[in-house]
């Protein structure tokens, strides 16, 4: 692997670079001088995300005043301190998250803004369910109660991002349905929403079965892992 950070490719490249200094959920880059080698840029994931500080590395050891060099050590951890806030002022200004900083919470609504998403359900008060928590984080959602309804919405306003399928349907069944889905060549991640035991579900052309009586949580965190993949192909395209 290259040691230049503009060659890195990738999330995984970033966290396996050999300049980085990985502590359990902490990574530090060296920033220090010839004259002070230990200043580190230091991030932490913390549910899931980086939170960006500067270790300055010099408030852990003092010197009495009357000790010789106790003059420079003031005057390092001050040029210290203004180093690390025009650091802290360059990652605030690209909005990244800074340690001991308040940050703005991402508001559920404007996470998945821009997705489309189809639930196949023969039972209006599942359907009526997904469409809540689908649009609470911020996506549009497209609802059918048999899966050739499903087939026409596709055909008229196009392959969603996420499909949510029930198995037991009339007529058709979500099995059916996938393997027409399948067939046509669309790869869109597709969710059973069943309850029915896990043993008797062919799961081969489908993302994962997410069983009744479904969370709020379950559906949210599917969407957020798909919001998340998207991003990082659009970063590598």
């Amino acid at each position: 692997m290259s040691d230049s950070l503009g060659e890195l490719e990738g999330e995984q490249d970033l966290l396996s670079w050999s300049r980085l200094e990985k502590e359990g959920e902490r990574y530090n880059l060296r920033l220090g001088n010839a004259n002070y080698p230990h200043m580190k840029l230091v991030f932490m994931i913390e549910q899931g995300d980086p939170v960006f500080y500067v270790d300055a590395h010099d408030s852990h050891f003092n010197l009495p005043p009357n000790v010789p060099g106790y003059e420079k050590l003031l005057a390092l951890r001050e040029g210290n301190k203004k180093l690390k806030v025009k650091i802290e002022c360059a990652w605030k200004e690209q909005g990244l998250p800074i340690f001991g900083e308040q940050r703005k919470p991402i508001k559920p609504k404007d996470l998945c803004k821009g997705m489309y998403v189809l639930a196949i359900d023969d039972e209006d008060q599942i359907l009526d369910m997904l469409s809540i928590i689908v649009k609470s984080m911020g996506a549009e959602f497209m609802r059918a109660t048999s899966a050739e309804e499903a087939r026409r919405l596709i055909q008229g306003r196009g392959v969603p991002d996420l499909i949510f399928c029930d198995i037991m349907m009339p007529r058709e069944s979500g099995f059916d349905f996938v393997a027409w889905l399948r067939k046509e060549g669309h790869t869109v991640p597709t969710y059973f929403i069943t309850g029915l035991n896990l043993e008797k579900i062919d799961k081969d052309r489908v993302t994962a079965v997410l069983q009744k009586p479904f969370t709020a949580k379950s559906v949210m965190n599917i969407m957020k892992k798909l919001r998340k993949n998207k991003s990082g192909d659009q970063a590598s395209a």
